[in-house]
């Protein structure tokens, strides 16, 4: 009597444990379900950074000029649904405030199983396609603002660019992929370093200098060196009015120090 309770309870047991692990993996899959339609819902963003230092000076015209190579750039390169974060370049880059948001809204209407002809689905189209094209519009008038207004008595005594990758990296975690356009004479000057006082002279002094801050960088905001691997393109517009012998070896320097933290494209330079 005692060998078939035991036997009995034996099965019980194993019929429970076996439900136990069956939830357990359903919880799983539900948890793995939700990371994906999480990662999913990400979409682009494109990062554009603004010079504010001293070494920079704009005229009206040398702003017109700007504003017409962003649209062209803009038309073809931003992708719709896109989100738009600026960050500013100056004494502070790295300050958790500097950043201004313009996010994209979605114009997508709710599915439903209503029928709709194919007139309603054409009109339905259309007011989607316009519907985007303005507020592209609106997003474009709003950077422009932000780049442009300020004024050149309100320029910074430091550049810092190089600082700005603890933005970079608070960014992409939230993104599926980057684009960055930095508006700047690139020219580094901060603790970390400055061109003011020591510009590389060659392409392999540019490169040794970007390997040393690359460590400093590391040390000094505790990142980690994948910091650009979601960063699909790396586009620099170097103002009017920059000496081009300053830019001689610093395009080398930028180029090592954001391989270093993942970026695996040309940086790509315009002047105007």
């Amino acid at each position: 009597m005692k060998t078939i309770f035991k036997t009995g309870f034996t099965k019980q047991c194993k019929k429970v444990l076996g439900l136990l692990i069956l939830l357990l993996m359903g919880s799983c899959n539900m948890f793995e379900h939700d990371k994906k339609s999480y990662s999913q819902q990400l979409k682009k963003c494109l990062v554009v950074v603004k010079d504010q230092s001293a070494s920079v000076s704009e005229s009206a015209e040398d702003i017109d000029n700007q504003k017409l190579w962003i649209k062209k750039y803009l038309k073809e390169y931003f992708s719709p649904e896109s989100d738009i974060i600026v960050l500013m370049v100056n004494s502070s880059s790295s300050s958790p405030v500097n950043h201004k948001e313009i996010l994209w809204k979605n114009t997508q209407s709710e599915k439903t199983d209503q029928y709709k002809s194919e007139t309603d689905q054409m009109l339905e189209e259309n007011k989607f396609k316009m519907d985007n094209l303005l507020q592209f519009k609106r997003n474009q008038k709003r950077l422009l603002e932000l780049l442009f207004s300020l004024d050149n008595s309100q320029r910074s005594n430091q550049t810092q660019i190089i600082e700005l990758l603890p933005h970079f990296e608070r960014i992409s975690k939230s993104y599926s992929s980057l684009d960055i356009l930095m508006l700047t004479d690139a020219f580094q000057e901060s603790q970390i370093r400055d061109f003011g006082q020591m510009s590389p002279v060659s392409k392999a002094q540019a490169e040794q200098f970007a390997l040393v801050d690359y460590q400093k960088v590391l040390k000094a905001f505790g990142l980690p060196n994948n910091v650009l691997k979601k960063t699909q393109s790396i586009q620099v517009l170097v103002p009017p009015k920059t000496s081009p012998e300053t830019l001689i070896n610093i395009p080398y320097y930028y180029q090592e120090f954001f391989s270093k933290f993942g970026y695996s494209n040309t940086v790509n330079w315009a002047s105007l």
